[in-house]
């Protein structure tokens, strides 16, 4: 029964106090919580920290060298969550040595029990396995004492599942292609089997309702939406240490919509680069100092992105490069561009006093009514 325990029986005065205490908390997470910490921190989310994975294990394959505590439903839990898992954190740090990754995460799981009193229940905890023998398979749940978990595919839950998979990796055509299948053959016939046929076809199943579908989720739509987030986020600056893995080792300085597609990177960063044009319009930005703007490249002026209005050529008129920061022709809140050598940079100047300059440089989601990313409205 202890799997179903009511999670919200707090009376108000119980429910006050964790409220003012976690409003209290919130502004301090920043400085006792590390930047590999994303779980239950605003303005940071869990996939990125799996993009961050994907870059560092992209090359991977290749062959070289206590009974006390807070009720359930407490407004502190993921605060204390995350505050305690910051130790694990650093106690897997620690522990990071030439020992096997399972070794590594067994003693840290040991070491953390004794600091915290936190003790990993085998009941609730899953190995999965995959691209190792069964041998292997069959020790590794012998040493951590853990039973082989399998993924649930049940009717409530297949689509809340597939999107929360798709928010955070970016999954091929053909793989969205046989899910809809599997969906479609679970809604007409109640299987998945591949000989029962779908009476009606996906795509018409996701029409709205009033044009006669189903109101079901596109799940090409939705993965184009998650890729949007994600560029999103990259322009946002969240502080999470993907983003900040982009601009040390994959843009290097570089505007996002002008740099090259590597071909040794990793399939989500190649995704993100083949659908940035669409994302390019969706992006505009509020000019504060013009440290984080690309003078050419990014849409902060009236006409937009300048060198789609004008071209490379205008570039060059100006003795430019295509990296240069919009802080080069603006100090301290004051234009200062060189003499115009061409009719374009003067027709550029002349739009200059219709760009409101603030304090610091913000991109904006132009078709959310909050200017942040929102997926309802993309």
């Amino acid at each position: 029964m202890g799997d179903f325990r009511p999670i919200a029986c707090c009376n108000v005065i119980y429910k006050c106090i964790t409220k003012i205490l976690s409003k209290r908390m919130l502004p301090v997470l920043d400085f006792i919580v590390g930047r590999n910490q994303s779980a239950f921190i605003p303005g940071i989310s869990i996939s990125e920290n799996i993009l961050l994975v994907q870059e560092l294990v992209k090359n991977y394959h290749r062959k070289e060298g206590d009974a006390k505590g807070l009720r359930q439903g407490n407004l502190l839990s993921p605060y204390l969550f995350v505050i305690a898992m910051e130790v694990f954190s650093k106690v897997m740090e620690d522990h990071t040595t030439n020992l096997s990754s399972i070794a590594v995460i067994k003693n840290a799981l040991l070491e953390f029990e004794q600091i915290s009193g936190l003790k990993a229940n085998p009941s609730k905890s899953s190995l999965f396995c995959a691209g190792v023998s069964d041998g292997m398979r069959a020790h590794l749940l012998e040493d951590l004492q853990m039973n082989e978990g399998l993924l649930p595919l049940l009717s409530s839950v297949l689509f809340s599942l597939q999107v929360y998979w798709s928010s955070f990796f970016i999954l091929p055509k053909k793989v969205l292609k046989d899910i809809s299948q599997v969906f479609n053959r679970f809604l007409w016939n109640g299987g998945v089997e591949d000989n029962a046929k779908a009476k009606v076809a996906w795509k018409d199943d996701c029409f709205p309702k009033k044009e006669g579908g189903l109101g079901l989720k596109d799940l090409e739509s939705w993965k184009t939406s998650a890729i949007m987030r994600h560029i999103w986020v990259m322009f946002a600056r969240s502080g999470s240490l993907w983003v900040a893995w982009v601009q040390a080792y994959l843009l290097k300085g570089k505007s996002f919509w002008n740099v090259s597609t590597p071909q040794n990177g990793s399939w989500c960063w190649r995704k993100l680069l083949k659908f940035r044009h669409l994302a390019r319009g969706l992006i505009r930005f509020e000019v504060g100092t013009g440290e984080n703007i690309h003078l050419w490249m990014d849409n902060w002026h009236p006409f937009g992105a300048l060198v789609e209005k004008f071209g490379f050529i205008i570039v060059y008129d100006f003795c430019s490069n295509l990296e240069a920061k919009l802080s080069s022709v603006l100090k301290d809140g004051i234009w200062c561009w060189r003499l115009a050598r061409s009719e374009d940079l003067v027709e550029i100047q002349t739009k200059l006093s219709e760009v409101p300059l603030g304090i610091v440089d913000s991109p904006v989601w132009t078709i959310s009514h909050s200017s942040v990313y929102v997926s309802a409205d993309t």
